[in-house]
């Protein structure tokens, strides 16, 4: 074995050295190298050192890597190289951002989308092909995180090019976390929201949070949540970081019990699988199936039995301590699912989600119409996250899409701009695709997306996302007409 590497190696010096120079310089397809190291091909490229992550890269000796080293990340499938003493982020155009070209020559076009974020004006997606940012609508407090502070974006545009594990529309800020675990804010900086350490003015591109990592001192993002005045990380470890304002009569609150100018920890017992984060309220799911709850306690809407505000985590409880796997928070009330998916609670201002207009302090079982016959299942929840009218609500089951309360943007997508208030009704499926369901989406304040997963069997439909409700802001892209049925989003 030892002797075919020597051979081996001694066939490919020549070659190697093919080219050689004066002054050390080395050329590989030309005779008259440029520098140190000169290649000409005309079909082929240098293959970099590939490495899982840059942690583990070390110089022939097991020193350390040194300065200017170079690799291939495959974790976070970019080049990185050595910066002084630390690995710098991935090269890409504008630290990540944008690709205005590209963007040019794809607007109008379908394309698959894996989440969905709606926020208060504007829409965040996450590609389902590239896993990469896009974005639309109104770009007031910077908030599309394209640069800009005045106008629309009209049609969604590439924004973010590192490949993404989750992605939040705030009022006025977004939030994204990275398949890698780091997490980037932009927008209004006000009350310490974005988390980057900055109180007032606009933060107009992508910006990296410290401390979110697979090495950085909180570990790696797994989920992120932009609500009011307050954003929210949610860790691979389960631990829940906040951080912005203190509760009031208009803001959540970090969780921390007061005021937080950094991302800081959370206080909840047992570890948190999932969080949701409205204008006014948060909701954490726990592995146990248990919910604990904190911001404005306003007509109910925490569910803890009052409307006292509440300024950490404190535990609601459901009929006969049912577990619960789902939880969404909308601005004037809350919902959830129950762990056989066979039971959805609601609780706050009955208005918003109809059940006869009943308001409910606590969880409150509902009915949905014939919810229980042939098999039905409750598989996902969202709630209009962001203050305008009655607030609504979105139950996703395996027959369908049943929703409940203001519609005056035909943001329900039943085919007309009537509120539904006294039971649940159907979503109408006029100009989907066929074969399409409806597996999840994301409430903002007058419009909703809906994404439809991999829907096995029909190609067709697989990850494509549709839109209803105000396009006053451009919110839906390239949707310039009000829709009151869901239509495919594009470009």
């Amino acid at each position: 074995m030892k002797y075919n590497k020597i051979k081996r190696n001694i066939y490919i010096l020549p070659l190697a050295l093919t080219g050689i120079w004066s002054f050390g310089q080395v050329g590989v397809g030309t005779l008259t190298p440029k520098g140190v190291l000169h290649v000409e091909s005309n079909d082929m490229g240098i293959v970099l050192p590939k490495v899982q992550d840059t942690v583990s890269v070390i110089a022939p000796d097991g020193s350390p890597a040194i300065e200017a080293t170079v690799v291939y990340d495959m974790s976070d499938k970019c080049v990185k190289y050595k910066r002084a003493t630390k690995w710098s982020d991935c090269l890409l155009d504008d630290a990540g951002a944008r690709n205005e070209v590209s963007n040019v020559l794809n607007i109008g076009t379908e394309f698959k989308v894996k989440k969905a974020s709606a926020g208060y004006q504007h829409t965040l997606l996450i590609g389902q092909d590239d896993n990469a940012l896009y974005v639309a609508g109104d770009n007031g407090d910077a908030k599309t995180g394209l640069g800009r502070t005045t106008g629309n974006t009209s049609s969604f545009l590439l924004n973010f090019a590192y490949p993404l594990a989750d992605a939040s529309a705030g009022q006025l800020h977004s939030i994204i976390a990275t398949e890698s675990g780091e997490v980037w804010s932009w927008g209004y900086n006000g009350n310490y929201r974005t988390g980057l350490g900055i109180n007032t003015g606009d933060t107009g591109l992508p910006t990296k949070v410290d401390g979110f990592g697979k090495n950085e001192t909180f570990g790696k993002a797994v989920k992120v949540q932009a609500g009011g005045q307050n954003s929210f990380v949610l860790t691979e470890a389960g631990i829940v970081y906040g951080v912005g304002g203190a509760t009031s009569s208009s803001n959540t609150g970090p969780g921390t019990g007061g005021a937080a100018n950094t991302f800081t920890a959370i206080d909840i017992p047992g570890t948190v699988t999932d969080i949701s984060a409205s204008q006014y309220t948060v909701a954490a799911l726990t592995s146990d199936g248990k919910v604990y709850v904190w911001g404005v306690g306003k007509s109910g809407r925490l569910g803890t039995g009052n409307t006292s505000n509440v300024s950490t985590p404190t535990q609601i409880t459901f009929p006969s301590d049912t577990s619960v796997k789902t939880v969404t928070m909308g601005w004037d009330n809350g919902a959830a699912i129950s762990s056989d998916g066979k039971n959805v609670y609601r609780w706050g201002d009955g208005n918003s989600i109809g059940n006869l207009g009943i308001d409910a302090l606590s969880p409150h079982n509902i009915g949905i119409p014939n919810f229980g016959d042939n098999g039905d299942e409750a598989i996902a929840l969202a709630a209009q996250r962001f203050d305008y009218g009655a607030g609504n609500l979105f139950i996703f089951t395996n027959k369908g899409v049943y929703v409940t309360g203001e519609n005056r943007q035909g943001q329900l997508g039943i085919g007309n701009t009537s509120s539904v208030t006294g039971s649940a009704a159907l979503v109408s499926t006029l100009g989907v695709y066929s074969g399409t369901t409806f597996t999840g989406g994301s409430v903002g304040r007058q419009h909703t997306i809906l994404t439809t997963g991999e829907n096995t069997g029909n190609t067709n439909v697989n990850y494509v996302a549709y839109g209803m409700g105000s396009v006053s802001d451009r919110q839906l892209g390239a949707i310039t007409k009000q829709r009151r049925t869901p239509t495919v989003i594009t470009k």
